[in-house]
């Protein structure tokens, strides 16, 4: 199928860190996949949520229509050798327009990955985004942005980075920007060792980025869902330097 149309409601309870959220969601959407291996997703998203995200309590109930652009190519099967995923979305809401508060959202990410012959394998990855609103305590944490895990920066607990407010408690941020560079060697068979460098954070002013950065190394095993990575990371941007493992499985985009 190159062309489809769906509908799905959700319900989602969410308690991560000092957020705590509870969401509805509605959504009905066009998929569209050309020639070019490039996927086009049209939108539209009913969304009710109820928040406490550090001293911002509150319930928004938001209409946003999404546009949404995507391509992946790789090669080697479900532990790609060589490859890349591009993702680009934007959304937004208006209060002309049955919601609650007027918001828009973009988020850019990038992930890039060579193998220059075959015990050598380089991986970069780069995510950035921003919301513009005129009431950022009633925007919905689904739309904030948060830092930190092992899809973000590794070193820091899931969705532990971003802005505090002045209870110290995380409540997520207007902008978003992080990146991560790795590098895995082949030791036998179906076995890699890698060594990482992440960085970055969600932040509340472009001219005031607090950026976080993590480092560590972890081995990689071929297993036949993809890739099964245990990663080693400290937050080496810190004075206490923290330290997380961090477990994924599953091809890098």
């Amino acid at each position: 199928l190159n062309d489809s149309l769906s509908l799905a409601t959700g319900w989602e309870s969410e308690d991560i860190e000092d957020v705590r959220s509870e969401r509805y969601t509605v959504l009905l959407a066009r998929r569209q996949q050309f020639t070019s291996g490039w996927v086009r997703t049209q939108s539209v998203r009913w969304l009710e949520e109820r928040v406490t995200a550090g001293l911002d309590t509150g319930d928004s109930r938001l209409i946003l229509p999404g546009l949404a652009f995507s391509r992946t190519r790789s090669r080697g099967g479900v532990d790609p050798y060589r490859g890349d995923h591009q993702s680009y979305s934007v959304e937004g809401s208006a209060r002309d327009a049955l919601s609650d508060v007027d918001v828009a959202r973009v988020r850019l990410s990038n992930t890039w990955l060579r193998s220059p012959g075959e015990s050598h394998r380089f991986q970069l990855r780069a995510d950035l985004g921003a919301i513009a609103t005129n009431d950022f305590g009633r925007t919905p944490t689904s739309l904030r942005f948060f830092a930190g895990g092992d899809q973000s920066v590794r070193g820091f607990a899931y969705r532990s980075l971003g802005p505090s407010d002045a209870s110290g408690e995380v409540a997520g941020g207007r902008y978003l920007a992080t990146g991560s560079a790795e590098y895995s060697h082949a030791i036998a068979g179906k076995w890699r060792v890698a060594t990482f460098v992440d960085g970055g954070n969600a932040f509340d002013s472009i001219d005031q980025v607090d950026a976080e950065v993590g480092a560590g190394f972890g081995i990689r095993w071929s297993s036949p869902v993809g890739p099964l990575r245990l990663d080693l990371a400290w937050g080496v941007s810190r004075d206490d330097v923290p330290f997380r493992v961090h477990i994924s499985v599953g091809p890098p985009f």
